[in-house]
């Protein structure tokens, strides 16, 4: 099960500092993370999320870890809005919001 739209794609893993890209391929694909969430819980396959994606099924027992000692990395995130002169209160509001949940 994979996350995004093309039927081939390389999950980019890291033991020690040194990379290991792994091919993939499946049968699922979504664009939709949470939708490949709900396939690994039905027990459709492996997938590559997000711990903060899937801590509360870990902890509760619903997923298992696989492959713990190897890293996926981190993953860029970013915040597109239009152009302004004045960047909206509820956008500034939105984007605080946003990093003060990650960390």
């Amino acid at each position: 099960m994979r996350f995004g739209i093309h039927a081939e794609r390389v999950w980019p893993f890291r033991l020690d500092g040194v990379a290991y890209p792994v091919s993939v391929r499946g049968r699922r694909i979504a664009n939709n993370g949470d939708q490949v969430r709900r396939w690994a819980l039905d027990g459709h396959g492996l997938c590559l999320k997000s711990l903060r994606d899937v801590r509360d099924d870990l902890d509760n027992g619903r997923l298992v870890e696989v492959l713990a000692d190897f890293s996926a990395g981190q993953v860029a995130l970013q915040i597109v809005y239009p152009p302004t002169r004045v960047q909206p209160r509820r956008v500034r509001a939105l984007m605080e919001a946003i990093i003060e949940g990650l960390r």
